[in-house]
């Protein structure tokens, strides 16, 4: 009698399993309401990534500024330090926009292994470090997606940095 109760049990659990169908599909909201999900996202430190980094434009006269600093094993190796203490995180171990933090921001990640980086002048990938970009909207921690480093980063260490993320997109080059 025993062994026909667990029977009993096990045919309805398989008949039950079997049976099932998801509620909604993955591509349906899960309250069924995108502009409430967005808001909750946000709540759990989630963003969609709607703006192109790409389009983040400096200003012309930033086009003006000239890299005081040489291209070489010394600078270049000073510059990756810089960039695993302030970038990585955000950018990712090779440049791509990866990083571990990248997915709770709002904008896309640049990704400094498209050659179309290459395309800006090293004035203006100063500028836009030394700046940061301000958002609207701040991220979770209360801060704009890409922070200005003008305070923690000596001019020097900034140019720097401009070398070593230039490096990404060369090898791509090659």
């Amino acid at each position: 009698m025993k062994h026909m109760k667990i029977i009993i049990l096990l045919s309805a659990l398989v008949i039950v399993c079997l049976g099932f169908k998801p509620a909604r599909s993955h591509n349906e909201p899960i309250f069924g309401n995108t502009e409430k999900e967005h808001h909750l996202s946000k709540s759990f430190n989630y963003y969609p990534q709607e703006e192109d980094a790409s389009k983040w434009m400096a200003p012309a006269e930033a086009d003006n500024l000239i890299n005081p600093i040489d291209v070489n094993e010394e600078t270049l190796a000073e510059g990756k330090m810089i960039y695993r203490v302030n970038c990585r995180s955000c950018h990712g171990r090779l440049g791509d926009g990866q990083g571990v933090e990248a997915a709770d921001l709002s904008t896309i990640v640049n990704d400094f292994t498209n050659s179309d980086f290459l395309k800006q002048t090293d004035g203006s990938i100063f500028w836009k470090i030394s700046e940061g970009r301000i958002m609207k909207e701040k991220n979770a921690q209360g801060k704009d997606d890409m922070e200005a480093f003008k305070d923690d980063l000596e001019e020097e260490e900034i140019w720097q940095l401009v070398n070593y993320i230039k490096t990404f997109s060369i090898k791509e080059d090659k």
